[in-house]
Formats: structure tokens, C-alpha cells, sequence
């Protein structure tokens, strides 16, 4: 009996110090900028499926979709749906979708282009941008907008 009382106290020591070491294991974390309302910096994305977007089947993911996209210039106009957010990485939720509807951005010559891969981003020509959009081919396009302007636009699988 005094063994095992023995036992109980050493595991109980254990505990604490393990309970102590994860809460002064937490307070060294390190802040993470996040875009602030003020900033004016809004994230959009999309995927350019063909599709309107909605509610993925019986999921809580509400997915956006575009159907056209055309551009000049100084522009690019979505037909097509969203999910906008202040921060990333954000979710596909109900409260983020932005529904069906001709979209515009402004694009100017300090807009940078990127695809990324699991290695990194890589840089792409506006160019070669602009036709991905235009094409549909599947992929997701996300959109940094500060300001009303596009600061960057960037591709995934």
C-alpha cells in the first residue's frame, strides 16, 4: 500500500511539471500580423470552374465559382461568386461567401502575379495571369486588394 501511495505522489509531481512546462511552453509564441480594418487590405478568392458557387453538397463549405472573366488593360472583371475575408488563411464558410455577381478590379503596373507551388510562390508574367483567368481552367485565384487595387493575384491547384 505504501508503494502505491508512493506511486500516486511521483505521478501527480509529473503531471504538474508537465502541465507547467506546456504553460510556459504557450506564453513563447510569437504575434502574427494580421491585416487590420484600417489598413484596407481585403482578400478575395475564387475558383474558375464554370460554376456559380454555393454550398458544397451536404458540407459546411460554401465554395465560389466563376463562370467568365474578361479584362483590359486597367481592369479584370469576375462573373462569378466569392469568398472575401480581412485575414488569411480564411474559410469557405456561409459568413465569407459573396454571392453570384460581375466583380471588378483594378489592376495597376505594381501588381505582382504568382502560382503557387509546394515549394513556394513563383513569380508569372500579367500576361500569363490574365490568360489563366480567362480560360477556366479549374484552379483557384486569389486576389490581395488594398485600397481598390489589386496588390496581387495569385494561382493554386
Amino acid at each position: 500500500m505504501k508503494k502505491q501511495k508512493g506511486f500516486n505522489i511521483v505521478l501527480k509531481i509529473m503531471a504538474v511539471i508537465l502541465s507547467l512546462g506546456i504553460v510556459i511552453g504557450c506564453m513563447n509564441t510569437e504575434p502574427v500580423q494580421a491585416a487590420k480594418k484600417s489598413s484596407g487590405t481585403t482578400y478575395y478568392a475564387t475558383l474558375l470552374n464554370h460554376k456559380r458557387g454555393g454550398r458544397s453538397g451536404n458540407s459546411k463549405y460554401w465554395l465560389p465559382g466563376t463562370t467568365k472573366v474578361t479584362y483590359n488593360k486597367n481592369s479584370i472583371t469576375f462573373y462569378g461568386s466569392f469568398s472575401k475575408a480581412k485575414k488569411i488563411p480564411f474559410t469557405y464558410s456561409k459568413k465569407n461567401f459573396q454571392k453570384y455577381g460581375k466583380r471588378m478590379f483594378k489592376l495597376t503596373s505594381a501588381t505582382k502575379y504568382y502560382t503557387a507551388e509546394l515549394d513556394g510562390n513563383y513569380r508569372i508574367s500579367k500576361t500569363r495571369a490574365l490568360r489563366c483567368c480567362k480560360r477556366l481552367n479549374g484552379l483557384s485565384v486569389g486576389l490581395k486588394v488594398k485600397n481598390g487595387k489589386v496588390v496581387s493575384m495569385t494561382f493554386g491547384s
